[in-house]
């Protein structure tokens, strides 16, 4: 692809793709993961599960 746009806006297309992927999946996946370190060092974070 770089050889048809040229080098600078095929870094920058990838660069804003790489960014758009990361944001939608931020926003896709919040609700998935502890939004606090807090909940993340807690100590039922850390008891194993049986």
């Amino acid at each position: 692809m770089a050889a048809k746009i040229g080098t600078t806006p095929a870094v920058l297309f990838g660069g804003c793709m790489t960014l758009l992927v990361v944001t939608v999946t931020f926003f896709k996946t919040r609700n998935l993961i502890p939004s606090t370190l807090k909940d993340i060092h807690s100590p039922e974070a850390t008891e194993p599960v049986s």
